[in-house]
């Protein structure tokens, strides 16, 4: 299946991700801003299907803005919004210590932006980690300490090759467990779009998985049934909206 305009229009299900789609490409990520325009056609489109947003950040620094989704996805995972309810794993805290840890080691970073990311119940999760160009041998060396730290502990560490960014995040902190259990939640054919190396594994839970490539993430490859841009994506849904 190869047609954009068709794959979106089967969709019962749409799963979009906040930076790249609704927020856009900018790099630090930090910088990006929600593209109000965009905001209000997923606004309309949530009036004929069920919109799920995903983030790697934390809902508190979203929800806001996207109170007409269907469910959010946030901390890359490891908090599901759903109506008026919050899932998490039943196990998060247990390793909360580890990124608290790293918080604190971070601090000492003096080019670099440190992003924390809390679940909705208070206990921290990840840890997000951006600069802008080159950050000096200091910051360098401990950057690669806590990549050392977290990788000895088992966590998740993404690394984006076409930016200058590392999130890390506690091993339940995944968007294929979270898609497990909303694909139990929401109506089906599920299409889900995906930008970074956070979507893996997600294809055993959805129907038809769409990469969506920017200017910064060009080198990343995807595990998708077909890839395309952004302009083309909101083109094609626009079009949807007015077919419908």
């Amino acid at each position: 299946m190869t047609n954009l305009l068709e794959v979106l229009g089967n969709a019962r299900t749409l799963v979009v991700p906040y930076f790249g789609l609704l927020a856009i490409p900018q790099k630090p990520r930090y910088r990006s801003s929600i593209d109000t325009s965009i905001l209000s056609l997923f606004k309309e489109l949530s009036k004929k299907m069920n919109i799920v947003i995903v983030t790697s950040r934390s809902c508190e620094t979203i929800i806001n803005q996207v109170g007409f989704a269907s469910a959010i996805v946030c901390c890359n995972g490891c908090e599901i919004v759903v109506e008026d309810r919050i899932v998490v794993p039943r196990d998060i805290a247990k390793m909360s210590h580890v990124i608290a840890h790293l918080q604190r080691k971070a601090q000492q970073l003096s080019r670099v932006i440190v992003e924390v990311r809390k679940i909705s119940l208070g206990d921290m999760v990840g840890l997000g980690l951006e600069w802008e160009d080159s950050i000096g041998k200091a910051d360098a060396e401990i950057v690669e300490s806590l990549v050392r730290i977290a990788q000895d502990n088992n966590l998740l560490v993404y690394e984006l090759q076409d930016g200058c960014c590392i999130d890390i995040f506690l091993p339940r902190c995944r968007r294929d467990e979270a898609m497990k259990f909303l694909s139990r939640c929401v109506e089906r054919p599920i299409v889900y779009i995906a930008e970074g190396p956070y979507d893996q594994n997600v294809s055993k839970y959805v129907d038809v998985v769409i990469g969506l490539r920017h200017e910064y993430n060009k080198s990343l490859s995807f595990e998708t049934d077909l890839i395309t841009t952004r302009v083309s994506i909101i083109d094609a849904l626009r079009k949807l909206l007015i077919a419908r």
